[in-house]
């Protein structure tokens, strides 16, 4: 069964094993400019990335989640329904993403 991977203003993604998964661009996801620069962000620290649909169970098996937002970039998610995500705190690729989000936009910002 395929879940929605979107919030009001928010997408919800999730990283297993070196792949950063990503709902498909459709009605179910909001193919916004902070997804967009995630995704680049994700090509340039050599994070590869999946498009791909997946359930809230295969979520909570995810070793990292992040939902990102316009107002909230790149934001770790450390517990879905009372379940810890990993290790319980934001995991390496999150890290790495926000890094390289942070410096692509600042370059922006101050052009």
């Amino acid at each position: 069964m395929e879940t929605t991977a979107e919030g009001a203003s928010s997408n919800v993604h999730g990283i297993l094993d070196g792949v950063l998964y990503t709902h498909p661009v459709n009605n179910l996801i909001l193919n916004g400019i902070t997804r967009n620069v995630m995704l680049a962000c994700a090509d340039e620290i050599g994070l590869k990335v999946k498009e791909h649909a997946f359930t809230l169970e295969q979520l909570k098996d995810m070793t990292e989640v992040i939902v990102t937002s316009t107002t909230s970039e790149i934001t770790p998610v450390i517990e879905i329904d009372g379940h810890v995500v990993g290790t319980g705190e934001p995991g390496e690729w999150t890290r790495k993403l926000q890094k390289q989000f942070n410096a692509k936009i600042a370059v922006v910002v101050h052009v």
